[in-house]
């Protein structure tokens, strides 16, 4: 669940709570955000943000599936850690256009995974730091008539001890409010999208990933907008 909205004309402020679950492993938190926007042409814009906040971090052991169960990593119980994490983003944007850059896991916090009790017998060190990620994304809109616009974009993900990941979609949108699409990436895994946008206010959306090391999955989302009436003529 996420909140944002302007402050002023230069200033945006947000927030953000979840809860992922993956197999054995979960993650619930959340965060705040600064963003600081100003225009550097009359046609170029210049954004940057900051955002801040706690994530707590689960590991069931019983869930895990290893070949050595006397593995260090296995020792104690299930492992539970609250972490402070940081993202710092810079955005350029043009009235058709933006590119961006965004660096999660910016403190590269340790998650201290193994059991203390073991770590202090054996001398072993204790890692498992979350390693900072670079992400670098852009979007070209491009309006064929009063109805009809087509966005390609890109999503280029990169992390120390991990080939690149590339991402590529399209988008089409039609009269600003039903929009369908399909992104492809570099592994092989294709997705299908699909949304529509009610008023201006809520937005309803819909992914199918058909072809992911995982299986397939859906995704399901719902936006909501909330106008300043106060202001709309």
């Amino acid at each position: 669940l996420s909140v944002y909205g302007s402050k002023n004309e230069n200033v945006a402020l947000g927030g953000m709570v979840f809860n992922d679950e993956t197999g054995p492993t979960s993650r619930i938190g959340g965060n705040v955000s600064y963003t600081y926007s100003f225009s550097i042409s009359k046609s170029m814009n210049m954004a940057f943000a900051l955002s801040g906040g706690f994530t707590q971090y689960k590991l069931i052991k019983s869930g895990l599936n290893v070949q050595h169960e006397n593995d260090g990593y296995l020792q104690g119980g299930d492992v539970v850690r609250s972490l402070p994490d940081a993202t710092f983003g810079v955005n350029l944007s043009g009235k058709n256009w933006y590119i961006g850059a965004a660096i999660p896991q910016l403190l590269s916090t340790n998650l201290n995974l193994l059991d203390e009790n073991f770590t202090n017998t054996y001398e072993d060190e204790n890692e498992g730091a979350l390693t900072r990620h670079i992400y670098v994304l852009g979007e070209y809109n491009h309006s064929f008539n009063a109805l009809w616009a087509v966005s390609p974009s890109m999503l280029i993900k990169t992390v120390a001890g991990a080939p690149l990941q590339l991402d590529v979609g399209v988008k089409g949108t039609y009269n600003n409010n039903l929009w369908a699409g399909m992104n492809y990436r570099n592994n092989g895994e294709l997705a299908a999208l699909l949304g529509y946008s009610i008023k201006d206010r809520y937005t309803i959306g819909y992914s199918y990933d058909m072809m992911s090391a995982l299986g397939s999955s859906h995704e399901f989302m719902l936006g909501v907008r909330f106008i300043d009436t106060a202001n709309k003529k």
